[in-house]
């Protein structure tokens, strides 16, 4: 798929990490993200500065160019209405990228496979 202008994406945690560098990288294409993360402060930051490098690009939207939801990937309601304000407002989804997840070092009995997991599997039968 070639990355151009005007197609819309969602990241789940999209406010650090790998997740802020690829919605950074895609907002500098021009392309339409929302940032999906659990963290208020970093994801409104992100948004900001994703938000600036969309409008080099779309200088006169009568739309926002980047939305931000606060979200617990793991509650499906939550999850649900992110997708259904982000299709709302672009018409569509092209691309979805899975950054979400929890990566506090851990002693082995405090597994959180079933949420990181839990989020991502979420995420693809919201897809279909």
């Amino acid at each position: 798929m070639e990355l151009k202008a005007g197609l819309s994406a969602i990241v789940t945690g999209g406010a650090a990490g790998i997740g802020r560098a690829l919605t950074i990288a895609l907002a500098q294409k021009g392309i339409f993200v929302t940032i999906i993360d659990f963290s208020q402060e970093k994801g409104i930051e992100a948004a900001s500065l994703a938000e600036e490098e969309v409008r080099k690009i779309h200088a006169k939207l009568k739309f926002p160019a980047v939305l931000f939801f606060r979200c617990d990937v793991s509650n499906s309601n939550e999850l649900a209405a992110a997708f259904r304000k982000h299709v709302e407002t672009y018409g569509g989804l092209d691309i979805c990228i899975n950054c979400a997840g929890i990566s506090n070092p851990l002693y082995f009995y405090e597994d959180l496979t079933a949420l990181n997991l839990g989020g991502v599997l979420l995420i693809s039968i919201w897809l279909q």
